[in-house]
């Protein structure tokens, strides 16, 4: 019933997740209109009688997919983000956002860009590790030699769930950062290090970042 309004604007449902609250289900709908290459999530909650909507996406070209691994971050049963999703375009790449129910509506609680659910300690409780641009992703420096992207340059973070909110623990996981990145760092110390000067300073960039 719910979709009736989208069905009647071309859209059609492509996902869907059902999670619990404490006033009742929420719905969950990726919506897809294929002639106009645009999608939407939405979320309802069925409430006395009535079905409310919670939140909703402005219908765009970015690619949306739900991430069914909300319930993992933090400790069982404590109050932690109950829907994630991604949205992905050629223009801004992919982010990794999530949704907290806060009676009676949906907050946004983060957005990270290139994000993935893991447990990056294997302690059992899962993080969000994150690739940030520092430069922007639309910032470009070039001249005659070589041309520069801002995506050249990025750094890792690690958050985690943490009363109430995403605190950026990532000075908690130097090692496993290091880890990652020991491939640019070997690639600097060998004979196969770029020649050309906009691939060497984009390779010195994400070393100093990183």
């Amino acid at each position: 019933q719910e979709l009736s309004d989208w069905r009647q604007r071309g859209f059609i449902v492509t996902e869907t997740q059902t999670i619990g609250s404490s006033l009742g289900p929420l719905r969950v709908f990726i919506l897809k209109n294929a002639p106009q290459r645009q999608e939407t999530l939405a979320v309802y909650l069925p409430y006395k009688r009535k079905t409310l909507l919670l939140y909703t996406t402005p219908p765009s070209s970015e690619k949306l997919a739900l991430d069914f691994g909300a319930a993992r971050l933090g400790h069982a049963g404590a109050d932690t983000p109950q829907i994630a999703y991604s949205s992905e375009s050629p223009a801004l790449g992919k982010t990794l956002h999530f949704l907290r129910f806060s009676p009676i509506k949906m907050i946004e609680v983060g957005a990270f860009p290139e994000g993935q659910i893991k447990d990056v300690d294997e302690d059992g409780l899962f993080e969000v590790w994150s690739r940030f641009l520092p430069l922007g992703r639309f910032y470009v420096a070039g001249c005659s030699w070589f041309k520069l992207l801002a995506s050249s340059a990025y750094q890792d973070r690690i958050y985690k769930w943490e009363k109430g909110r995403f605190q950026d623990v990532s000075g908690h996981f130097v090692e496993f950062l290091k880890k990652e990145n020991q491939q640019a760092c070997d690639l600097w110390e060998s004979e196969s290090r770029p020649k050309k000067p906009g691939e060497l300073l984009a390779l010195a960039l994400q070393i100093y970042f990183s």
